[in-house]
C-alpha cells in the first residue's frame, strides 16, 4: 500500500514538473520570438502567432497524441512518463541557456551586421 501511494506521489509530482517546465520554456522562446519579430516580414509577429497556432494547436495535438500512443503501446505509460519529463528539461534547460545568453547573441549580431 505504501508503494503504490509513494509511486502516485512520484507520478504527480513529475506530471507537475513536466507542465510547470514545458509552460516556462514555451514562455521563454515565445519572448525571445517576439523580441525577434521583424514587421512586414516573413519573420513577423502574426506569422509567429499563426505559427504557433498551427503547429502548437491543431496539428501539433493531432501529431502528439498519435505520437503518444505509438509509444505507449510499445513502451507503456512509465516509458511515457519518462520521454515527457526528459524532453520537457531538455527544452527548458535549451530555453534558459539561450535566454542567459540573449545579450551576448544580441551584441554578436549586430558587430556581424556593421561589418
Amino acid at each position: 500500500q505504501i508503494a503504490a501511494e509513494a509511486a502516485w506521489t512520484v507520478k504527480v509530482l513529475a506530471a507537475s514538473s513536466v507542465f510547470g517546465f514545458g509552460y516556462a520554456g514555451y514562455g521563454v522562446s515565445s519572448g525571445l520570438a517576439a523580441e525577434c519579430c521583424l514587421p512586414r516580414t516573413l519573420c513577423s509577429m502574426e506569422n509567429i502567432i499563426l505559427t504557433e497556432c498551427l503547429f502548437g494547436g491543431s496539428l501539433g495535438w493531432i501529431v502528439a497524441a498519435t505520437f503518444a500512443q505509438i509509444f505507449v503501446d510499445h513502451f507503456g505509460q512509465d516509458g511515457l512518463g519518462c520521454l515527457m519529463l526528459l524532453s520537457t528539461g531538455v527544452s527548458f534547460a535549451g530555453s534558459i541557456s539561450v535566454a542567459s545568453n540573449w545579450r551576448s547573441i544580441v551584441e554578436a549580431r549586430a558587430s556581424t551586421e556593421r561589418r
